[in-house]
């Protein structure tokens, strides 16, 4: 049997127990473990937005972000892409991210 122990930060909320047969390795039972206190523990929301392309950001950085219709809030980035579009002759690059927050 797989035994992982699985804290989502800030490590203050610990997730049920789980026994399934058909957790085979490390990685499935962390992945399930993360789903699980997501689930039915966490009091964590996700937030999309835009921005200019920033070429230095990637998943699992802390950022602080200032939105004008949300204020200032920080979060770690769970999702990120580069989207390049093209019109004529000039382009723009933005960056679509997803945060996580705290919902307090």
């Amino acid at each position: 049997m797989i035994s992982v122990k699985v804290e989502r930060s800030p490590a203050d909320r610990q997730g049920p127990k789980i026994a399934d047969p058909l957790i085979s390795s490390e990685i499935v039972a962390r992945a399930r473990g993360l789903a699980e206190i997501d689930r039915h523990c966490s009091n964590r929301k996700q937030i999309n937005g835009n921005c200019a392309h920033l070429g230095h950001v990637r998943t699992g950085l802390i950022v602080s972000v200032l939105d004008s219709e949300k204020g200032e809030y920080r979060g770690m980035i769970t999702r990120s892409a580069r989207v390049i579009t093209r019109e004529g002759d000039s382009f723009t690059a933005t960056t679509p991210l997803t945060i996580e927050i705290e919902d307090i």
